[in-house]
C-alpha cells in the first residue's frame, strides 16, 4: 500500500500530521512548546499534618487493592481519634472498597484528602526495591512520597481529587 504524510501549518508552524493509506486516514495534532503554558511555581509547600509509614507491606496491599478495584480512580486518607487509614474507593455512600489500616509516625486528625490511585500505584510499583519511605499528606490537598534507594533520592507530589 502506498502511504501518504501529509502537515498541515499555520504560520510557519506545523499544526497537526495526516498519515493516509488507502482505507484509513489518522490525524495526530502537534503543538508547540509556545502554546503551552508552564505550571505557576509553587508559593510554599503546606505542612503536613499526617506522616505514614510506607513498607513493602504497605506497597504490596496497595497494588493488590488497587488492581481488585481495577475501576477506582481514587484513595482517600481518612482520619480520626482512632487512627489513620488509606481506603481505595472511598465515597460517602457504600461503595467497593479496600481498607488499609497503616502506622503513623504522626497525624491530627484532618478532613478526608483524596488522590489519584492509578498515579500513586505507578508510584509505588516505581519505587518497589525501596523498603520504607514516608507518605506525608497535607489538609491542604497535597501528598508528598521520598523514596531513597542506594545513591537516589526521589520525592513525588500528588494533587488532591476535587470531585470524591
Amino acid at each position: 500500500d502506498n502511504i501518504s504524510m501529509n502537515l498541515t501549518k499555520a504560520g510557519d508552524k506545523v499544526v497537526s500530521l495526516k498519515i493516509s493509506d488507502s482505507t484509513s486516514d489518522v490525524n495526530y495534532m502537534l503543538s508547540d512548546l509556545s502554546v503551552i503554558s508552564s505550571p505557576p511555581n509553587l508559593k510554599s509547600i503546606p505542612d503536613f499534618e499526617v506522616k505514614i509509614k510506607v513498607d513493602k507491606s504497605f506497597m504490596s496491599k496497595f497494588v493488590a487493592g488497587k488492581g481488585a478495584l481495577a475501576d477506582t480512580d481514587n484513595f482517600t486518607v481518612l482520619t480520626n481519634d482512632d487512627g489513620v487509614k488509606v481506603v481505595i474507593g472511598y465515597a460517602e455512600i457504600n461503595t467497593n472498597r479496600v481498607t488499609l489500616p497503616v502506622e503513623t509516625e504522626s497525624y491530627d486528625v484532618i478532613d478526608n484528602v483524596s488522590f489519584n490511585a492509578n498515579l500513586f500505584r505507578d508510584v509505588l510499583v516505581a519505587n518497589k526495591e525501596c523498603e520504607s519511605a514516608t507518605l506525608e499528606v497535607s489538609s491542604q490537598g497535597l501528598a508528598r512520597i521520598n523514596f531513597k534507594i542506594d545513591e537516589y533520592d526521589a520525592t513525588y507530589y500528588l494533587v488532591a481529587e476535587q470531585d470524591v
